[in-house]
């Protein structure tokens, strides 16, 4: 997936979540959470979230026993809330991805 961004609409932002090789060999993969703010000539970034070498994101779903759990994807220790229809496109196209990296493997 090097290069690759997966993109969703996120509360009137745009959630992008990529994969980069490491420079460095032997570190592996690096993913990338990234929030950014359509502007009229371009987009604003407003949140970075750059995990670990070798984490990947983790889609969590609501825990139905608490009021006010959230749909979310984290990445290392941090997490954005995502809207559950962004959330599902965003799970599927990761998994796709993923499942592409193991057949060319």
């Amino acid at each position: 997936m090097s290069g690759e961004r997966l993109k969703v609409p996120c509360h009137g932002l745009e959630l992008i979540l990529s994969k980069r090789d490491s420079a460095s060999p032997g570190l592996g993969e690096c993913w990338m959470l990234e929030l950014y703010r359509r502007g009229p000539a371009h987009s604003i970034q407003v949140v970075g979230i750059v995990g670990r070498y070798g984490d990947a994101p983790r889609f969590v779903a609501p825990d139905p026993e608490c009021l006010h759990s959230t749909h979310c994807v984290w990445l290392g220790s941090s997490c954005v809330d995502v809207p559950k229809r962004s959330w599902l496109k965003l799970k599927a196209q990761c998994e796709q991805v993923d499942a592409r990296q193991v057949v060319t493997a």
